[in-house]
């Protein structure tokens, strides 16, 4: 989700043809605003992972040729709830990546805002160049992202978090890492 500089807070809601809009009311509870449909190209698919960076949105798929939508959540603030907005990928979406994933799915979607990339995991096939490990994208301009290469050395990779060290060891201050959650193993 994201908080307006207002302090409104909007939410997205994965679903298997695309994701749902809401708004958190102060009361708690969620005001429908819309939703994005699936990438066009895609079939349903039940898994959907949405990870913020900054005022937008990244969502992976496991469809294949879904890709990864980017999509900017500050347009939710000019939505009537009365009036529901079906968004459109041709129109609405900020920004799309694709080159880094062979047959455009990934099974997660992970973000790193302090040093602007993203990052897919487990995405098909395993016997691709890096063999559904990690592939990263430049998310500096999110309507215009990038591959930045990837790894697959220790294979398939299931979920990942990456972070930027900022612990007691200063000897690994600042440092990028990120953490491979495999089937049979952690790789950092």
């Amino acid at each position: 989700g994201w908080a307006s500089p207002e302090g409104r807070e909007f939410v997205a809601v994965a679903q298997e043809d695309g994701t749902a809009f809401a708004e958190v009311t102060e009361a708690g509870k969620l005001v429908y605003l819309g939703r994005l449909p699936q990438y066009t190209t895609a079939e349903i698919s039940l898994w959907r992972e949405i990870k913020g960076y900054k005022s937008y949105i990244v969502i992976g798929s496991e469809a294949e040729h879904h890709g990864v939508q980017i999509f900017d959540l500050s347009k939710l603030a000019d939505v009537d709830p009365e009036n529901p907005v079906v968004f459109s990928n041709e129109d609405d979406l900020d920004g799309f990546w694709n080159e880094g994933l062979p047959i455009g799915r990934s099974h997660n979607v992970v973000t790193n805002e302090e040093r602007s990339y993203g990052v897919a995991t487990g995405f098909q096939p395993r016997n691709a160049t890096l063999r559904a490990g990690l592939v990263f994208f430049d998310l500096t301009d999110p309507t215009n992202p990038t591959t930045l290469g990837g790894t697959g050395e220790d294979g398939y990779v299931h979920d990942a978090q990456c972070i930027v060290y900022h612990g007691p060891d200063t000897k690994y201050e600042g440092r990028d890492i990120c953490y491979g959650y495999n089937e049979d193993s952690l790789t950092m």
